[in-house]
């Protein structure tokens, strides 16, 4: 058997336990047995096991753990739990399989995935050689350098690069390059220029080491190939971009101006302010509408005349206001304020927070923004208030109508039987039915009028289940019996198939209402 196997008590005592599972653990079954489970289970994952043996002692339960091996080895396992009944006492069924091997298998595949997505995202020309300097992978930008496929060929066919001569030395090829980097030497900054076969010239900076294997020896080699043509043309054109700096400066200091009353024009609150210290860089109009001029007035000076208010209705210390949080690193995804104005208004706002990166001469910032929700929460009481008297209305409704339809109830009742105990008293065979279809949708009226109480005590939360010994099977047949007559005059045939002795606690009324809507 591969996976482990092991029966435990109701505490989470190993009771028993196969060789696998002793083997999982590295431990003999002598020091297994008797032990707790969790203490073979990492800390970080007891609370996992807990809840596995709760779920366990009533149905099947299972989930992902790490086991402890001895000497502090982890061991990923995936454990399933089902109950045991055994002379009267609750056993727990323990199987383990070892999930080590898949694990590694799938780190090595994200490896493999992760260094070609590497490979194919990589702005600049990678080459990966074997050891015979045939190349075995390329990214996308050294395909595009390459031209036709470079993949298994030869490095010095696909990109025939010549090297400027370096200390003295003459010019190299890509040949002296792979060579050196197969024999453990790293190459860097070297610069080249490489003709392709359709005549393009590139100019290149090129670097070359070798790859090890897992024990250190040499299994290929990688190139980079860095592009600085464009560069070197850029350095030709950079006297003529010095004299458009002036005017550059000038128009995004009005692009700044323009910005700003862009901002101001915008109905969402904004804040900039800056990190750590919190100090209020800009707050344009909106910002300042909704909270009435507090950050106009500067912080936190004036905050003795504004604030915010927690649900309790505790005032929030400073340090704890969205933009003293925000400069302090603390991301703000939707957290809501209630915010307190001299005027007396209360506005709710929910925050939110960006780190706006230092770029164009300006520092990092961070922008708060605020929405403010007090209509949508006005809104939401009334639609919960609303809620509540429609809930009212439907407990009152259904017990107002439980009232008539229960003294129908009993005269039908009374009615059938006082003709079945007085012969004298026997209604006419046309009757009959009819009275008994009075019956039957009295107690369908009666399971409405109920689903609608349950409706109430449901959103009230004063739902209770009543359990019970339940036969699943009886239950089934007793409500087709039920619903035979009126299967019969559809044309219908209602049949039952259930398994013998399917026995449990259950709330049986609960399950009547489920299998009669069903039916």
């Amino acid at each position: 058997m591969n996976e482990g196997a092991a029966t435990l008590s109701e505490a989470g005592c190993l009771v028993y336990c196969n060789h696998r599972f002793a083997e999982m653990l590295s431990r003999p079954r002598r020091r297994v047995r008797g032990a707790e489970l969790a203490s073979f289970v990492a800390p970080q994952d007891r609370e996992v096991l807990e809840a596995l043996l709760r779920r366990g002692r009533h149905g099947e339960a299972q989930a992902e753990v790490t086991l402890l091996a001895r000497g502090g080895a982890h061991v990923p396992a995936f454990l399933a739990f089902r109950p045991l009944r055994t002379g009267g006492r609750i056993r727990l069924g323990l199987v383990a399989t070892d999930l080590s091997e898949q694990k590694h298998s799938e780190e090595m595949l994200a490896a493999e995935q992760l260094t070609r997505s590497m490979l194919e995202q990589a702005a600049e020309a990678i080459v990966v050689c074997d050891d015979e300097g045939l190349v075995i992978r390329a990214s996308r930008a050294a395909r595009r350098l390459c031209g036709p496929d470079p993949l298994l060929r030869p490095f010095r066919g696909a990109f025939p690069l010549r090297l400027a001569p370096r200390r003295r030395r003459s010019a190299q090829g890509s040949s002296t390059l792979i060579a050196s980097a197969l024999r453990g030497r790293v190459s860097r900054g070297l610069e080249g220029r490489l003709r392709r076969s359709d005549g393009e010239v590139f100019d290149l900076q090129v670097s070359a080491g070798p790859l090890r294997g897992p024990h250190g020896t040499i299994v290929g080699c990688v190139v980079t190939l860095t592009d600085v043509s464009e560069h070197r043309r850029a350095e030709a054109d950079r006297e003529q971009l010095l004299h458009r700096v002036g005017a550059l400066a000038r128009h995004l200091a009005n692009q700044e101006k323009w910005l700003q009353a862009v901002l101001d024009s915008m109905p969402v609150p904004l804040v900039l302010a800056e990190p750590g210290t919190g100090k209020v860089l800009f707050a344009n109009d909106a910002a300042d509408r909704v909270t009435e001029g507090y950050f106009a007035a500067g912080m936190p000076a004036a905050s003795r005349r504004w604030g915010a208010l927690d649900a309790q209705g505790e005032r929030v210390p400073e340090h704890d206001l969205p933009v003293p949080r925000a400069a302090r690193a603390v991301r703000l995804e939707g957290d809501e304020v209630h915010w307190h104005n001299p005027s007396g208004s209360q506005p709710t706002l929910v925050t939110f927070s960006e780190k706006l990166r230092s770029m164009h001469g300006h520092p990092e910032a961070v922008v708060v923004s605020f929405l403010d929700i007090s209509r949508l929460k006005q809104t939401e009481a009334e639609l919960q208030e609303a809620i509540r008297a429609r809930d009212d209305f439907l407990s009152i409704a259904s017990h107002e109508l439980k009232t008539p339809l229960t003294t129908m109830s009993l005269q039908v009742d009374g009615l059938l039987r006082a003709a079945a105990l007085h012969p004298e008293r026997r209604l006419p065979d046309w009757m009959v039915p009819k009275v008994e279809t009075m019956r039957r949708q009295c107690g369908r009226l009666a399971h409405l009028i109920n689903d609608l109480l349950d409706v109430s005590r449901i959103r009230a939360g004063r739902l209770e289940l009543v359990l019970e010994r339940v036969d699943l099977g009886a239950l089934a047949k007793e409500v087709a019996d039920r619903f035979g007559h009126e299967a019969a005059d559809a044309g219908c045939a209602l049949s039952v198939q259930a398994a013998p002795d399917v026995v449990g606690r259950w709330d049986k009324g609960r399950l009547d209402q489920v299998i009669t809507n069903l039916v």
